[in-house]
């Protein structure tokens, strides 16, 4: 389910936590998800807390699907969906004559835990000034940035959040 989330780097602290509070299956992990998120919040990234935080129901619905077999494993499952969803970012920097400034965007990303074409719209200021956009790029980027978004299109199996 954090690989659903985008959140499989926490999977280790996860079981940790799940060993220490006592719990014996995944349901009761979401039956304390406030206390899971606060004892996570102090290690996640922002961004990543934030998805937890509003998409933990989505998830939890997820779970029945993840129960059945896969071909790949998780971790493999977790690095094919980032690559995919940097595709994506990639295309929406190039729809807005940005694409100079994927490298940077790729290590803003990973340093406050965006994956999202949606959660850099959200986190819009953070995101234009922790780049370093020029002043009329980060214009365009705010003007243009959800239509934009629009334009793109997903690699086949990508769903597109925006």
């Amino acid at each position: 389910w954090l690989v659903h989330l985008d959140l499989h780097d926490y999977s280790e602290e996860a079981l940790r936590w799940s060993d220490k509070m006592g719990t014996k299956s995944l349901t009761e992990v979401f039956e304390h998800m406030r206390d899971f998120e606060q004892d996570m919040g102090s290690i996640m990234k922002p961004f990543q807390l934030r998805r937890l935080q509003e998409h933990a129901e989505e998830a939890r619905g997820a779970v029945d699907h993840m129960k059945q077999p896969r071909s790949t494993s998780w971790p493999e499952e977790a690095k094919r969906r980032q690559q995919q969803q940097r595709q994506v970012i990639g295309a929406w920097l190039e729809e807005l004559k940005l694409g100079h400034a994927f490298q940077r965007v790729s290590l803003w990303c990973d340093q406050n835990g965006a994956v999202s074409i949606d959660e850099l719209l959200m986190g819009v200021e953070a995101f234009v000034d922790g780049v370093g956009f020029k002043p009329l790029e980060q214009r365009r980027l705010r003007r243009d940035g959800v239509h934009a978004a629009d334009d793109v299109h997903a690699p086949q199996g990508v769903k597109l959040e925006k």
